[in-house]
């Protein structure tokens, strides 16, 4: 593997790649690492930061990300193995020699105090017009024929990091970077502004795609097959969002030969370890959503307790929530429930959001909590849920009261008025039904419904980014479980049926239930 050039500066010592030493003398100028005086934070953890400097390396933008230990031990165990920034700077290497197309860092560097690290830090070159996959990928004024390329060369990318032995193990989207995106606006690549536009130079702009972020990353020999499907499930994580034309588009590019495409069986493990994965992705969600971290805010006085998105003023939310303008909405459980629509501010663009205010006479459940929490998850698992923005409880001596902020979603129609405007068309009803069930499967991937299902649960949404799809859009009659029982999915079911009395033949209530235990099966 090519070799590391080391150099010390002050308390900091720098790693380059052999034959890059020409970098060392822009590193030098490189002293203070901390938010402000030429350094943006753009993204911010408790132990590492991703932040861009107006400084330059060689003559290009850079980014720089940092590590810090944090605890004696941490220091300590740095002793005897590598900084995560040094090793990922070498993983990176080998990727490269391997063939796999990477964004190769810059160079490494590790700040020392008292002869412990204390920070290491990683420096990356700046692609102007690039731009991550996910973003790419769900943009909705981009070509179509533009992203089918761009997911065929993620799949040939994909199979060539598997067979250099690259294990990845943050496998997603945003860890591959298209670095030179096509012109959204006049069809034609950024890179080549008036020229002569072809489809032939289109596919290859599509086709430089990089896989970047090494931070979580091992080089093997060879990786077993379960190691491959673990890794495409979790690119298949937002799978919810792309057509089965897409993954399958993917999936031809991804396999070598005619054979081992067919070979299809196989690949239905990838939609249970794609569940498995989101189940955990949602349950890490569902806790750190209350402790203000991985972009939440924690809010308390004494008066309440809030649990905001970061992005948004808490000072509005609350001066919302606390407007008594309510709508009574009704009943459940030991509740009563009002609503109220508003408009709130992020950033610069104004957004519809929907206001429920839940009142008890007895303490117990908080309910605007547990909705907080369980749309969170939900929405971390890719489940289609009204988005949340906040939650409020009321620090009260007797009773309950507590408030939950979701995003509007614009032309959600309950599922029985859609049904009940629905020509008389099998193949249309058929349709609705397998949304249904195919909605229903998934739910219960991450639980279940707390009781029985009313008006407004679930929605039916048209867009054109995704077309038609049912939506979550009253989260709070919603409880979060490990693993549901069969007796559990049927009292589900029967609810559902219960719920659309009167609008389903017996041939389509079997049709119901079968499409339900086709992919229940897949995914469980």
């Amino acid at each position: 593997m090519q070799g590391l050039t080391k150099y010390c500066v002050n308390d900091v010592t720098w790693y380059v790649p052999a034959g890059q030493e020409v970098l060392l003398e822009d590193l030098k100028k490189l002293t203070n690492f901390s938010e402000g005086d030429g350094v943006t934070i753009l993204k911010k953890g408790k132990r590492k930061s991703f932040a861009h400097l107006e400084a330059t390396v060689n003559g290009n933008e850079v980014y720089l990300k940092t590590f810090q230990l944090k605890g004696i031990f941490h220091c300590i165990k740095h002793l005897f193995f590598k900084s995560k920034a040094v090793k990922e700077l070498e993983v990176s290497l080998a990727a490269k020699e391997r063939g796999v197309p990477v964004l190769l860092p810059l160079a490494a560097g590790e700040r020392y105090q008292n002869g412990l690290l204390r920070e290491s830090y990683l420096v990356i070159k700046r692609l102007p017009e690039a731009v991550d996959l996910l973003e790419y990928l769900l943009r909705q004024d981009v070509k179509y024929r533009y992203k089918s390329m761009v997911i065929e060369a993620l799949g040939k990318l994909s199979r060539k990091t598997h067979d250099e032995g690259i294990l990845q193990e943050d496998f997603a989207l945003n860890n591959f970077l298209l670095s030179n995106t096509l012109n959204m606006h006049n069809d034609v690549p950024l890179s080549m502004e008036n020229a002569d536009f072809t489809p032939q130079k289109a596919k290859a702009d599509c086709e430089q795609v990089f896989l970047i972020d090494f931070e979580r990353t091992r080089v093997r020999p060879k990786l077993c097959t379960k190691e491959k499907e673990w890794t495409l499930a979790k690119l298949n994580r937002i799978g919810a969002n792309f057509t089965l034309t897409d993954k399958f588009r993917f999936l031809w590019a991804y396999c070598k030969t005619r054979e081992e495409f067919k070979d299809l069986p196989r690949w239905k493990k990838l939609e249970k370890y794609t569940y498995q994965i989101l189940k955990r992705d949602a349950k890490r969600i569902f806790a750190s959503c209350i402790r203000g971290d991985r972009g939440y805010t924690l809010y308390k006085d004494n008066m309440l307790t809030g649990y905001f998105l970061k992005g948004y003023q808490p000072e509005e939310l609350l001066t919302l929530i606390k407007t008594r303008q309510w709508a009574e909405e009704g009943h459940r459980w030991q509740f009563s429930i009002s609503r109220r629509r508003g408009r709130i501010r992020k950033g610069e663009i104004e957004e519809a959001v929907l206001v429920y205010e839940f009142n008890a006479q007895q303490r117990g459940l908080p309910l605007a909590k547990r909705a907080w929490q369980c749309s969170n998850g939900l929405l971390k698992g890719y489940f289609p849920v009204s988005p949340p923005v906040a939650a409020v409880e009321w620090k009260q001596k007797e009773g309950y009261r507590g408030a939950l902020l979701l995003k509007e979603l614009k032309k959600a129609e309950d599922i029985r008025d859609v049904l009940r405007r629905c020509p008389p068309s099998i193949e249309r009803r058929h349709s609705i039904f397998w949304h249904t069930a195919r909605f229903l499967s998934r739910l219960h991937n991450f639980g279940t419904f707390a009781g029985s299902i009313f008006p407004k649960d679930i929605s039916w949404v048209e867009d054109r980014t995704w077309g038609s799809k049912l939506f979550l859009t009253q989260p709070y009659n919603f409880v979060m479980k490990k693993g549901l029982k069969s007796r559990e999915r049927e009292i589900d079911i029967q609810r559902l049926e219960e719920y659309l009395q009167g609008m389903l033949s017996e041939e389509e209530r079997d049709y119901l239930r079968e499409q339900y235990w086709r992919y229940a099966n897949v995914i469980s």
